[in-house]
């Protein structure tokens, strides 16, 4: 009897720890912010984290796109957690991400949130969209810019459009983790990812 008491305690116990990833600890983070004003000094301090990991020789490219991801699935936790009644007109935080990103699958999965940022506040009011926003996902996907080729960005906008999530915070921490393992491969198992 005192086994299974045993087993069980530790059955609860690697069950608890299991369950305690990054993205549950920014889950946890979001969810506790219950004012405007905590919520509003929240996307602050987004923008602040944004732009302190952008500061040069501070990070490797690795490190910061990976904390590029997790500042992405920050933002995306605010819109799924707080609805886009959070989100303020003047806020240019998923865009910061998006284009401060070099990750393409990470840009890729983020997509929906900037789609959702149009809805909410209007094309015109993004800062020079689609063109500042697809300057990103082209740069990381291909090395190429398409600044000012408007006859590319309806097409772009179009695939891209497509892409949907119903948890983009869970898809940018499983990228974040894929991520993770690319990085751990030696150079020869890695060359052909």
């Amino acid at each position: 009897m005192k086994n299974i008491l045993y087993i069980l305690i530790l059955f609860i116990f690697i069950s608890s720890c299991s369950n305690r990833t990054l993205l549950n600890d920014y889950r946890k983070e979001v969810s506790e912010l219950k004012t405007e004003a905590e919520i509003n000094m929240y996307w602050d301090k987004l923008l602040k984290l944004d732009q302190d990991a952008l500061e040069i020789g501070k990070y490797t490219t690795e490190e910061h796109d990976s904390i590029s991801i997790t500042h992405m699935m920050r933002t995306a936790l605010m819109l799924e957690i707080h609805g886009v009644k959070s989100y303020k007109s003047n806020n240019i935080v998923p865009e910061m991400h998006l284009t401060h990103n070099n990750y393409g699958p990470s840009t890729l999965a983020f997509w929906p949130i900037i789609k959702k940022c149009v809805t909410v506040r209007g094309d015109a009011k993004l800062i020079q969209y689609p063109a500042y926003q697809l300057e990103a996902v082209a740069n990381n996907f291909y090395g190429y810019s398409v600044y000012g080729e408007n006859n590319r960005h309806a097409n772009l906008l179009k695939k891209l459009n497509l892409l949907e999530s119903n948890s983009v915070s869970k898809d940018l921490y499983e990228v974040l983790n894929y991520q993770k393992k690319i990085k751990a491969l030696d150079q020869v198992k890695a060359i052909g990812i």
